[in-house]
């Protein structure tokens, strides 16, 4: 009786437990994909290679480029998400899946969002602000 019962009571738990996990998945995703933004801002803000820096961003990578144009540009980390989870919905102002920020100022040349999905169902928001400044929702 008591093993039936534990046993009830671990398949009520199973799908909030794998919920919680995908959730912190999510949440982990969004907020390196979060720092790689940031982290091409302070590269540009500090003159790093005297060039700008800038992020551009696929389904499933996100890569820190020198420049202000990540085709032919030189690369300096890419990031890959994990498998169930994926960059969509990339909605920047000047349309393209890519920014890139002033050296010195450490402004972006365009804002917007993207999205971040963990299997289709579930999303978090990160949005570039004009000043450059990141928030993950």
């Amino acid at each position: 009786m008591t093993i039936s019962i534990l046993g009830i009571l671990t398949a009520l738990s199973l799908p909030v437990f794998r919920a919680l996990i995908n959730s912190q998945s999510l949440d982990k995703e969004a907020n390196i994909i979060a720092s790689f933004v940031n982290k091409a801002r302070d590269n540009a803000i500090n003159s790093l290679e005297f060039v700008q820096h800038g992020v551009v961003f696929a389904s499933s990578t996100v890569t820190i480029f020198y420049g202000n144009n990540p085709v032919n540009a030189a690369t300096s980390t890419t990031y890959t998400l994990e498998s169930q989870n994926s960059i969509w919905n990339v909605n920047f102002t000047n349309g393209q899946s890519y920014l890139y920020f002033d050296k010195l100022t450490g402004k972006p040349n365009t804002s917007g969002t993207l999205k971040v999905k963990h299997g289709g169902q579930t999303e978090k928001i990160i949005t570039i602000y004009a000043t450059g400044l990141v928030e993950v929702q």
